[in-house]
């Protein structure tokens, strides 16, 4: 972790993420956070922290540290987040609680990007806070919304009782949202999945 060169510092922390090393921990959450003063741009003016970052993030979210979610809102505070923020979203639904927090605050006051992008993470996430956050997107006002969360949803356990919302979808007014109903039914029926009763469509949805 501690040699000059960026591309072993970022072979590093995947080496020692994927051995699961817990004392590093506070290094990864540094390096995500702020890019380090001895790390310079190479010959190609790319800037290799944008790597290390992208990895610290990844380390965290496999770790599921719960502490690097303050890092991780400062991280969406800044202007050049962008690039890493599918991975970063994913990395909080990996957490757990505080990860659920950030998310769901991000899909609820964030913009469209951010909303539809939280939603494809929360496809990822195990937790029940968050499913039924993501089946009420299924009745979003906004097309993109709505598709996103049919392209998310089929991914969670229990997905199926969700089916009547779905099934409501294939009549939607916009075509984008009907061919993603299409798939998510498909998607569904196509699992393993059994209810001995679905919830009703208001229960499933409602907060």
């Amino acid at each position: 972790m501690n040699d000059p060169d960026g591309e072993i510092k970022t072979a590093c922390i995947k080496a020692l993420a994927e051995l699961g090393d817990t004392d590093t921990i506070p290094h990864f959450i540094a390096m995500a956070e702020q890019r380090p003063d001895n790390i310079s741009f190479d010959d190609n003016e790319w800037d290799v922290w944008w790597d290390m970052q992208l990895e610290s993030i990844k380390a965290l979210g496999a770790l599921k540290v719960r502490e690097a979610i303050p890092a991780f809102r400062n991280i969406i505070e800044q202007d050049d987040y962008l690039d890493i923020e599918n991975e970063l979203y994913k990395a909080a639904a990996r957490i757990g609680h505080e990860g659920d927090e950030l998310l769901l605050s991000i899909l609820e006051t964030g913009g469209g990007r951010a909303r539809r992008r939280v939603i494809k993470a929360l496809g990822n996430s195990d937790t029940q806070a968050t499913l039924k956050p993501l089946a009420r997107a299924l009745q979003d006002e906004e097309p993109e919304i709505r598709q996103a969360a049919l392209q998310a949803l089929p991914n969670r356990r229990h997905a199926v009782y969700y089916l009547p919302v779905i099934l409501h979808l294939l009549k939607d007014s916009d075509a984008g949202v009907r061919r993603a109903a299409v798939k998510a039914v498909t998607n569904i029926s196509s699992q393993d999945q059994h209810a001995e009763k679905a919830p009703d469509q208001a229960s499933l949805i409602q907060k």
